[in-house]
């Protein structure tokens, strides 16, 4: 008498054709009736080899018919939902990864079955090849920014998709994405600060970052005021000093400026001076 497997194990039977098939419930119809996911194979071992690999995939799942909608069409009509509540430039961003790149390469794969591995070959294929214009410093190359943007809303979408109980989980978990990079800050030297102030030129901040970057150090403190709008009497805006940071013991503290302050800071007192870096305070 052949020996009976376990229960949940699934059904496994010989074919007309001599192929071993197995197959397991994941899900159901609208009307009821069971969603299956199948294994096919020569013999009995390798189906039921198979058969414990979907069992693993789709353990404790309840699919529906939508299940078997591809990446493409969920995204669309996820896209048709969210709409409603994204701004217009997002919502632009969003349809451009949409068709310009995921449909591209894996639109066709179902969302019940995409896999972490083929998300993972998408995002390294996009970083190598993705750019839709090619430049002479990048070639065909994708930022890392661009990758994450793309990485983040399809894993919001496919959060919803298992929400609605299209996928078991989310394909995009345990995927690697490239870290983001910022360029490195550059210091600018005396050219530079005489160049960067002359821009200023007639502008209602040039006061604030003359005084900030030809200072000496205590004076250097305007970086981190907190700064209010004012009207001098010619009815051109000013900046007055409200909050000043100090630093005591080694720790930042944001206090009320000393009522002088703004007698500093306004653009009637500050006027470019000859050899002002060098200078002490009066």
């Amino acid at each position: 008498m052949p020996k009976r497997r376990p229960s949940g194990d699934g059904m496994v039977r010989k074919r007309t054709d001599g192929r071993w098939e197995g197959r397991i419930v994941v899900g159901h119809k609208s009307d009821g009736r069971p969603i299956f996911r199948s294994a096919f194979g020569k013999s009995q071992r390798e189906v039921m080899q198979k058969l414990h690999q979907l069992i693993d995939v789709y353990r404790g799942a309840e699919l529906d018919e939508n299940s078997r909608l591809t990446l493409g069409e969920w995204l669309d009509r996820w896209l048709d939902v969210k709409g409603e509540t994204l701004r217009v430039g997002t919502m632009n961003k969003y349809r451009h990864y949409v068709e310009s790149y995921i449909k591209k390469y894996i639109g066709e794969k179902k969302v019940s079955s995409l896999s972490t591995t083929e998300v993972q070959k998408f995002y390294n294929k996009i970083k190598s090849e993705g750019r839709v214009r090619e430049t002479r410093e990048h070639g065909k190359e994708m930022s890392d920014s661009m990758v994450r943007s793309i990485h983040m809303m399809l894993h919001e979408a496919l959060e919803d998709a298992v929400r609605e109980h299209l996928a078991v989980k989310n394909a995009t978990d345990g995927t690697t994405v490239p870290r983001q990079h910022h360029k490195p800050l550059r210091v600018l030297g005396d050219s530079g600060l005489e160049k960067f102030i002359a821009s200023l030129d007639g502008d209602a901040w040039h006061d604030f970052f003359y005084t900030a970057t030809t200072r000496p150090s205590r004076e250097t403190r305007a970086w981190s005021l907190i700064l209010r709008h004012t009207t001098a009497r010619n009815a051109c805006p000013a900046r007055a000093v409200s909050r000043e940071s100090v630093r005591t013991r080694g720790r930042e503290n944001i206090r009320r400026a000393h009522p002088k302050a703004s007698a500093r800071y306004t653009p009637s007192t500050l006027r470019p001076k000859k050899n002002a870096r060098n200078s002490s305070p009066k």
